[in-house]
């Protein structure tokens, strides 16, 4: 069961948490003329945490919540493709995006995905294309319940926006 604490003597009142909280478990409220938060659906929070890390008072914390790991597929990753495999446990995977030829990968771009690796990462590689090497690597990280963070890097590619 999740359980969200607010500190009352260091919640100014911003209303930060009410604004950010996608399921609206803070409301806003004035007592003896102080603005305080204050948890008003306990029952509604599935721990995003949101509200922990953008309080800039630090004033709640979540607590009672668990990241279950599990263990990936067997046939996991299920797409081939220029990365290296570290922890399956891990919630991070790390995507550099190419901005050059896949022969002329500068050494510092390489360096970066073996660190992300080594750092703890369950997957990082590089990407070149925006279609089939995107689709590749949202199979490869929704194939793993474990990652819950994507991070993308390196420089972006030159030219027109397609967007």
């Amino acid at each position: 069961m999740v359980d969200v604490k607010i500190d009352l003597d260091k919640c100014s009142g911003c209303g930060t948490c009410v604004e950010i909280c996608p399921m609206a478990v803070f409301k806003l409220l004035e007592n003896e003329n102080k603005k305080t938060s204050k948890v008003v659906a306990k029952d509604q929070c599935f721990a995003c945490r949101a509200c922990e890390v953008k309080c800039p008072d630090r004033a709640i914390t979540v607590i009672g919540y668990e990241m279950v790991k599990v263990d990936p597929p067997s046939e996991y990753p299920p797409e081939d493709g220029r990365y290296l495999r570290g922890n399956d446990y891990s919630p991070v995977a790390v995507v550099a995006i190419l901005d050059t030829y896949d022969f002329k990968i500068p050494p510092e771009l390489i360096k970066l995905v073996e660190v992300a690796v080594e750092s703890g990462a369950a997957l990082a590689g590089t990407l070149q294309t925006e279609n089939i090497s995107l689709e590749k690597v949202i199979v490869n990280v929704v194939a793993n319940p474990n990652i819950r963070y994507l991070v993308l890097c390196w420089r972006g590619v030159a030219g027109p926006s397609h967007c």
